[in-house]
């Protein structure tokens, strides 16, 4: 492990085989490996290096089995280093490790970011039981002081995979949840808490004075609930007894409420029906505003009509919700028969009828 707090060791399987030498990845760029001889036993490690915080180097060993020689290739950089009795020199790849020998890759960790980075390093072999011994390889990126997980958080509507729907309407909370961290190498004290402004309310802040250990977390969640339209920026800033404190953007923008229930159709005609006989159709209702609401009742339809189910009173029809009414009609006689359907509904803004026409011929 790079950039933690003793040695890490990880254990290998040592084969005869030919090695592969993939680089890894942009978090850990690797030197030119060496080839040194040397009487140490199979496996192979990963050794720290002292702490700091500018980049730290390791070493990735394999080594052959005893009694048996290895060989090894390099899909990376064609250059090695190869030495006796403990001094590099240059080597090629393929590269034959006899017994005691090994190949050494350094590594350099230089973290982007403060925080937990992996990656592998891979001795790749055309051996079918073991294709590749693989070196775990892990650090810990450090900061001066406390960091946020995210620099901004934007506060909107979202849908399943995280993409933008909307900007938050009008008495809708949105809630999002930071990650507070201390990244140094000392304790912090916490010193002074800023929180955001209205219509921001935060929970899970700790009080001044709170003391997080190296590498501690607290998470805050943070919620917007906006009475109206606007845009809505603040910061949230949590400042610790050395190095930077943490501060992180809020930005959102509020919509102004819709009160709207939709019909389709917007009328019911159930046509011809012989006396006697019945027939069924539906319409849909839809909140198509941005403001969630509530059933209280429903009435009609009447006469020869009848709805095949009632809406309960107390139904919570948020937006882009529907409720789909089937209706039956059953004329007695011959003649022409209408009736309607009402739904009443509220949300913030009040209370509100919508109202279906429906109709139907007794042949």
């Amino acid at each position: 492990m790079l950039g933690g707090g003793g040695a890490e060791t990880g254990r290998g399987r040592d084969v005869p085989a030919v090695l592969i030498w993939d680089l890894p990845g942009t978090n850990f760029p690797a030197h030119p490996p060496e080839f040194l001889d040397g009487k140490e036993g199979p496996g192979h490690e990963i050794r720290q290096l002292a702490r700091t915080r500018t980049p730290e180097a390791a070493k990735a060993t394999i080594r052959g089995r005893r009694g048996r020689p290895a060989r090894g290739s390099s899909r990376g950089r064609r250059d090695a280093r190869r030495s006796g009795s403990g001094t590099g020199s240059p080597a090629s790849f393929p590269v034959t490790l006899h017994t005691g020998d090994k190949i050494t890759v350094p590594v350099t960790f230089k973290p982007a970011v403060p925080a937990g980075v992996t990656g592998t390093l891979s001795f790749a072999t055309p051996s079918a039981s073991l294709p590749s011994t693989d070196v775990p390889l892990a650090g810990q990126g450090l900061s001066t002081g406390l960091y946020a997980d995210a620099p901004a958080v934007q506060f909107a509507l979202v849908g399943d995979h995280g993409q933008f729907l909307s900007w938050v309407p009008a008495n809708i909370s949105v809630p999002r949840e930071m990650t507070i961290t201390n990244g140094s190498a000392v304790p912090q004290r916490i010193t002074s808490v800023s929180a955001p402004t209205a219509p921001y309310r935060v929970t899970g802040l700790p009080p001044a004075g709170t003391v997080l250990a190296p590498g501690q977390s607290f998470v805050v969640q943070v919620t917007i609930t906006p009475h109206g339209q606007g845009v809505f920026n603040s910061s949230l800033s949590v400042a610790g007894s050395s190095g930077a404190g943490a501060t992180v953007s809020l930005q959102s923008q509020g919509l102004a409420p819709v009160s709207q229930f939709t019909v389709s159709p917007s009328s019911l005609d159930l046509g011809s029906v012989p006396a006697g006989r019945r027939v069924e159709a539906s319409f849909t209702i839809t909140n198509s505003g941005n403001q969630p609401a509530t059933a209280i009742n429903s009435s009609g339809p009447g006469g020869p009509f009848r709805a095949e189910a009632a809406v309960l009173p107390g139904l919570p029809v948020n937006p882009s919700d529907d409720l789909t009414i089937r209706v039956g009609f059953t004329p007695p006689h011959k003649g022409r028969f209408s009736t309607r359907y009402q739904l009443v509904w509220k949300d913030s803004s009040g209370t509100h009828i919508v109202t279906v026409p429906i109709t139907g011929t007794g042949v």
